[in-house]
């Protein structure tokens, strides 16, 4: 019974975490949001211009998979801000997962819970940002060497860095 209430409460968490950030779909972009668009974009057309040479200057995991959403078409930003809140609520498993792991139940849906509702992840989990690979993979990497995977936490902590 108490199995199947931690994760009811997981899932409403999960909703809530979703419905805080879906609703900022297709907001006014800032200066790095734009930037990070336009520079995919420009790569992909094969230009020349200052925003093409700009795709390899930050770590390229981000940009490459935001090459695979279709730049050209019409909802690039609203797709990449999908990803985005995609990404974050992974990262909100993997937290879940780490401080059962570490804490117990209570603590990890407590995290969960505030990691949801705090105005400043609302925020920055749908800015168009690498951000989010950093911590998916850095919590990754530490719930892989919490289970002493040492391989598979070394390599998560390395695409943490791209």
């Amino acid at each position: 019974m108490m199995r199947k209430t931690v994760y009811f409460l997981l899932c409403i968490i999960g909703l809530l975490f979703l419905f805080l950030r879906l609703r900022w779909i297709g907001h006014l972009l800032s200066w790095d949001e734009a930037m990070a668009l336009c520079t995919v974009r420009a790569f992909k057309a094969g230009g020349y211009d200052h925003f093409s040479n700009w795709f390899w200057r930050h770590p390229p995991l981000f940009s490459i998979i935001m090459l695979l959403l279709k730049p050209f078409d019409a909802g690039f930003a609203e797709r990449t801000e999908l990803f985005v809140i995609f990404a974050a609520f992974v990262s909100a498993i993997f937290l879940f997962l780490l401080n059962k792991k570490v804490y117990g139940n209570e603590t990890a849906l407590w995290s969960v819970f505030f990691l949801a509702v705090m105005p400043g992840t609302v925020f920055y989990d749908t800015w168009i940002k690498s951000d989010c690979f950093v911590s998916l993979f850095g919590l990754i990497s530490i719930l892989c060497f919490t289970n002493k995977k040492f391989f598979y936490s070394g390599l998560f902590l390395g695409l943490a860095f791209l």
